[in-house]
């Protein structure tokens, strides 16, 4: 018997050598540019972001950031708005801390957003009314004048940059020591007032104090007496606004009513309530109607001459002194017209009056007396002479005529020009 053979095992093919070919030359030079570039790209790394710009060193950015706030600041009169921010960045990043107006925020955030290099902005600001103070952001001056200084307990001398009037109102924008800083409401300046001269509401309670008839000081000083007792709380200033109330005056009538004649009553931001002599106030149907009715320019001339020997006092807008604007401001305000604080604010508001001949009186006249631009500010009141507010002489009146014994020859010459708020002579 013959057994089949065994079937033999499937030829396993032999692997074929490796040859290690030539690359083309052309397949080299891409190679080694594929390399350059993957280099290159992995130092850009380096000098582009994420988003494609370049990347910029963080004490640049720094600078740049600094730059875009001094030009916003430029826009935001610092009298006027609060922009107090501090940048620092940090790997592209940019931290800003500190303080601003709440409805400037959001202006400032994109503007820094746009410098070159910032790719994102860490927000750490305050937006003022400080939330820390609640919802009392607004606040009615107490004492018969309070002065707003530059800082915190710096409110004297030359740190005075204006004043606020007893019963005139305040926006509370933050607290720092027993101080507040403050924007007045009526030309939006800036300054630090003493805590104990004011007292806090809320934006609702100082629009209903300021509602409804109020007795306006007319007097340059007007004492307020204890509606009963009739001892003086305190001395008003003229101009000062405060809301009509009901008392009896210190002698009675003599009709039944209880309520003297001779005063007019009121009741004092803090409540309390007084008498104002009727020959000192007068009774005006509302706070905004001391400025509704505008005068013509002799009215204005004449309760700016009432000040005529005033001691000159920096930062003043009261009766107890007045600085060249706040003079200024005062008497027109008074009239019917709200101007700015500042000299440099008032000569751009009215009609430019280029040539000195054509000036009438009620005018306001402007030299440059301290550096670029207008620092000083008067009234002009006809016959090439003008009042003002300056220096030693205090409120004054001087003259452009150089034959007249009370001629300024450094006014004169420093001169810059006029603007015209209202329309007429006198």
């Amino acid at each position: 018997m013959t057994l089949p053979r065994p079937a033999e095992p499937p030829a396993v093919p032999r692997p074929r050598p490796r040859v290690r070919r030539p690359r083309p030359a052309i397949a080299r030079g891409m190679a080694a540019a594929l390399a350059v570039l993957f280099v290159l790209a992995a130092i850009a790394g380096g000098v582009y972001g994420l988003r494609g710009r370049p990347r910029v060193s963080d004490a640049n950015i720094t600078v740049a950031v600094v730059e875009t706030i001094a030009a916003l600041r430029t826009q935001w009169d610092p009298r006027l708005f609060v922009l107090e921010v501090t940048p620092t960045a940090s790997g592209g990043g940019v931290t800003l801390a500190g303080a601003v107006d709440g409805a400037n925020a959001s202006e400032l955030l994109a503007a820094v957003r746009e410098v070159q290099g910032v790719r994102r902005v860490v927000d750490r600001l305050v937006r003022l009314p400080d939330p820390a103070l609640g919802p009392e952001t607004a606040a009615l001056v107490v004492v018969a004048v309070a002065n707003l200084g530059d800082a915190p307990s710096r409110a004297q001398g030359d740190h005075l940059v204006t004043q606020a009037r007893l019963g005139d109102g305040l926006e509370v924008l933050r607290e720092q020591e027993g101080w507040y800083l403050v924007r007045m409401t009526d030309d939006g300046y800036l300054g630090w007032v003493d805590a104990a001269g004011v007292v806090r509401l809320t934006p609702a309670e100082l629009e209903a104090y300021s509602a409804g008839e109020h007795v306006l000081v007319t007097a340059k000083l007007a004492d307020v007496f204890e509606a009963e007792g009739g001892q003086v709380m305190l001395r008003a200033v003229m101009g000062s606004a405060l809301k009509a109330g009901q008392g009896p005056g210190p002698a009675g009538s003599g009709d039944g009513s209880g309520l003297d004649p001779a005063y007019l009553a009121v009741t004092l931001p803090d409540g309390r309530p007084g008498l104002v002599r009727d020959t000192q106030a007068r009774l005006l149907p509302s706070a905004l109607a001391v400025w509704a009715e505008t005068r013509p320019p002799a009215e204005i001339i004449a309760l700016a001459e009432q000040f005529l020997g005033l001691p000159y006092l920096w930062g003043g807008t009261t009766s107890q002194g007045f600085d060249c604007s706040g003079f200024v401001q005062f008497v027109f305000g008074l009239n019917g017209y709200r101007l700015p604080r500042d000299a440099d604010m008032q000569y751009g508001v009215g009609t430019p009056i280029a040539d000195r001949s054509a000036l009438l009186p009620g005018d306001l006249v402007f030299w440059s007396t301290a550096g670029v631009g207008p620092s000083h500010v008067g009234i002009y009141v006809g016959g090439l002479r003008y009042i003002h507010s300056r220096g030693s002489a205090g409120v004054a009146i001087n003259s452009f005529d150089p034959g007249a014994p009370d001629y300024d020859e450094g006014l004169d010459r420093t001169y810059i020009g006029a603007r015209r708020l209202v329309a007429g002579a006198p």
